[in-house]
């Protein structure tokens, strides 16, 4: 994640309204799940757009 301050103060207040780290979890043939301590997946996730 970029070392911009605006956005580590983002991530400490997502975290903070959460009380918990950010679980990842995605199925398909082959399986992932984790934990990770910022936001920055969950917005990957969130901002990954397909187009046909």
């Amino acid at each position: 994640m970029t070392p911009i301050q605006r956005y580590l103060v983002l991530n400490e207040a997502i975290k903070e309204s959460r009380n918990q780290e950010f679980h990842i979890h995605i199925k398909g043939v082959d399986e992932l799940s984790l934990m990770h301590d910022s936001v920055m997946l969950e917005g990957c996730n969130t901002s990954f757009q397909t187009h046909l």
